[in-house]
């Protein structure tokens, strides 16, 4: 087990790193050697001292069987996308080759350009800046293009926008940075997935190591990493910072969920969780950050971004916001709570617009909050 789970992690962390690499230096020979060398000590590293105290009778000989099957499906789609990731012509190496949508569809180019804007003075919830003129407003939207994808909408509250503008410092190419963001996602999601494993004990957390390779098998995870969506790295960043926090570790871990939160602004139901826990002190910390954050963003990218946010906001919690909604298509796919309005209209049922649909997230988060 102690090698097999080493060796997963040299081939992942060598997969990652040279992903990174070829995004900062452009150069496909230096990601192979550094990517290399990394995976070697990454390896080293975890055959020396696991990640998680290892109990060899924590798993029976199924789960260990179906563990290493469902390493080795996941580390060789990770290793196809990283093919379409490095060189956007390989279509034939994504996740849903057949699909034109699929394979045109980017939500890290909504980052990339709402921080390009941002630093110009541009209103970053300003739809020319993602949507072609000709567009009505009516059926699929009409994006402007980055070579082969298509510009997605940006959607997120301005302090997000720190991030992809220090990504911008490192490399101001799209394809350059999509490359660097699909390697550093995929570590950071699975450095939280093994610092939470790590943190349950021998038994449980060998367990939850050996099944970990279940959650990258398949479109989920990949179909993610692909469009370069943040979602999952929001989710990662939050359990790291709640860990940290466990550990005492106030500025570390504030400093992510401060992040995440706003961000995305759901982490914030952490938040409410340290309150009713009586963790001050933790929740004092990421409240500073926080305010931090959104100081980071003021100096960086000013005060209009926020005033345009106010603006935007109601349409975000209604849903109106989304050019998705205006397709049926998107609503029968849509598993969101308020979602569920949208698929009632598509039955039928009267008054199933987007104010409802508030009305629902609005509930569904008072239910939330008592939980």
């Amino acid at each position: 087990m102690r090698a097999s789970i080493a060796s997963a992690l040299a081939v992942f962390a060598g997969i990652c790193v040279f992903a990174i690499s070829v995004g900062l230096s452009g150069s496909l020979a230096a990601g192979f050697v550094v990517g290399a060398v990394a995976g070697v000590i990454a390896g080293w590293i975890a055959w020396r001292r696991p990640p998680v105290a290892l109990d060899e009778t924590a798993g029976s000989r199924g789960i260990k069987v179906l563990s290493g099957v469902a390493t080795i499906a996941a580390l060789v789609q990770l290793a196809r996308l990283t093919v379409f990731m490095v060189a956007p012509a390989q279509v034939a190496y994504s996740t849903v080759p057949g699909s034109a949508w699929e394979v045109r569809h980017s939500c890290l180019s909504a980052y990339f350009v709402a921080g390009e804007g941002a630093g110009q003075g541009r209103d970053v919830y300003d739809p020319a800046l993602y949507t072609e003129p000709s567009d009505t407003g009516v059926g699929q939207r009409k994006a402007l293009m980055i070579g082969p994808f298509g510009i997605d909408v940006y959607e997120y509250p301005p302090p997000f926008l720190l991030v992809p503008r220090v990504f911008r410092l490192l490399t101001t190419d799209f394809f350059r940075m999509r490359t660097l963001w699909f390697g550093l996602n995929a570590a950071i999601v699975l450095l939280a997935m093994i610092v939470v494993a790590r943190r349950m004990g021998p038994v449980a957390g060998t367990r939850a190591l050996l099944l970990l390779p279940l959650a990258w098998v398949g479109m989920e995870m990949m179909n993610t990493l692909q469009k370069g969506n943040i979602q999952p790295v929001v989710i990662a960043l939050a359990m790291l910072a709640m860990v940290l926090l466990e550990r005492r570790r106030w500025a570390a871990g504030a400093a992510l969920l401060a992040y995440a939160t706003v961000s995305k602004l759901y982490p914030g139901m952490l938040g409410v969780y340290l309150l009713a826990r009586r963790q001050w002190r933790a929740a004092a910390w990421t409240a500073a950050m926080g305010l931090l954050m959104v100081g980071l963003t003021v100096a960086d990218i000013g005060v209009p971004p926020f005033a345009a946010f106010r603006h935007h906001l109601p349409g975000l919690l209604s849903g109106e916001a989304f050019p998705a909604f205006r397709n049926a298509g998107a609503k029968a796919i849509n598993i969101s709570i308020p979602g569920l309005v949208f698929k009632a209209g598509l039955f039928g049922v009267p008054g199933m617009g987007f104010g409802a649909s508030k009305i629902v997230g609005w509930i569904f988060t008072i239910v939330i909050v008592w939980a």
